[in-house]
């Protein structure tokens, strides 16, 4: 039996961040007396995560499953990915008539590539999979170009398989190694071609050695990759690219929670540092010299498409309105309470992903 969200309190708790007003004080005077209350208001005294996580197995009860892809959409994001003109618009019209789309894409862009610290990001994927084989191609690329013969690729001790066979698929020895730093160098060799690593993990805890991590490899020539999927936490506070990762690659909805109730806004971000730049998949968005904006596919070394069309553009309205609905500031104290979040689920002993655990936070004012 559930407890009543009473029972599950702790006296000095709080889940809610009042915005600064102009009034220092208030005054009951102007209340009429038979409209107060006889006694305090006794309110349960709960942090965020503990309330949403209440009335989640209220609902499971009720019968209406909930799921990872169900969270919480701001009204006016989501109002405004049903706009005429964006979803009246077809993927393979021309580009003069669709400026406004390529103006989106564009600015997305950019924001995200200076957010992450990257050199330039790819949005045309729908699926990780589809990110992890471009950076496994570009990789083969890059080494290709250099004439160096390099075979293997490092990933943790406990990676998904399906990354392992995905490496596999692609022509590379797997090799398992704990992601650490004595871990890593004893592994380093002059075969190795990428390092593969989830930073932050599933428990949303920053690797403290992933810098010299990456400077260990990248001192045998190798590059380095990462699913940052979980890096909510971080946001505004640290980027992937000033740690020295080549590429880097996460959900787009589940990193700014813009996911709808049923999931349907897979997106997925792959970020590239200098040494990959060339090799990015396209098409890209750029502008020209008359700055109209357009699809760039003159890029001979690119890797080439990664999906149908050009990804989930829904999607991508979303992350736009997301970002500019909060700005850096809104950002930054977003990463902080998602972070104070996953500190109540580890002092509660709860094994909660620090999205899950941002999923139900939301900062206003």
């Amino acid at each position: 039996m559930i407890k009543s969200i009473f029972e599950k309190g702790a006296c000095g708790r709080k889940g809610y961040t009042l915005p600064q007003t102009a009034i220092d004080e208030y005054t009951i005077d102007s209340i009429p007396h038979d409209l107060m209350r006889g006694e305090a208001y006794r309110a349960p005294c709960l942090n965020e995560l503990d309330v949403a996580e209440h009335f989640v197995g209220l609902a499971t009860k009720n019968g209406n499953s909930m799921t990872n892809g169900e969270v919480y959409v701001q009204s006016i994001i989501d109002e405004s990915a049903r706009l005429d003109g964006l979803t009246g618009i077809h993927p393979y019209q021309l580009a003069d008539a669709g400026q406004g789309a390529f103006e989106l894409l564009f600015t997305l862009r950019h924001m995200l590539s200076d957010m992450l610290g990257m050199e330039d990001v790819s949005m045309g994927a729908v699926r990780a999979k589809q990110t992890l084989d471009a950076v496994l191609l570009m990789t083969k690329a890059y080494y290709a170009d250099k004439k160096e013969k390099r075979s293997t690729v490092l990933i943790g001790a406990k990676a998904c398989p399906c990354i392992a066979k995905a490496v596999e698929a692609a022509g590379f020895t797997v090799k398992r190694v704990e992601i650490t730093l004595d871990g890593v160098r004893a592994a380093a060799d002059n075969d190795v071609a990428l390092l593969f690593v989830r930073n932050p993990g599933l428990d949303g805890r920053f690797n403290g050695e992933i810098g010299e991590i990456v400077d260990a490899i990248h001192g045998v020539g190798g590059l380095c990759a990462a699913d940052v999927s979980d890096m909510k936490g971080y946001i505004g506070i640290t980027r992937p690219g000033d740690v020295g990762f080549d590429a880097i690659y996460f959900g787009l909805t589940e990193l700014f929670s813009i996911s709808d109730v049923k999931g349907g806004d897979s997106a997925y971000v792959l970020g590239v540092g200098n040494c990959l730049a060339d090799y990015i998949p396209t098409p890209v968005v750029e502008m020209d010299e008359l700055e109209q904006y357009y699809f760039d596919y003159n890029r001979p070394k690119s890797v080439g498409k990664m999906n149908e069309f050009y990804g989930n553009f829904t999607a991508w309205i979303k992350a736009l309105g997301y970002i500019l609905s909060l700005g850096f500031e809104g950002i930054v104290d977003v990463s902080k309470a998602v972070l104070l979040n996953t500190r109540y689920a580890r002092a509660n002993d709860q094994k909660a992903r620090v999205s899950e655990a941002a999923d139900k936070t939301r900062i206003d004012g």
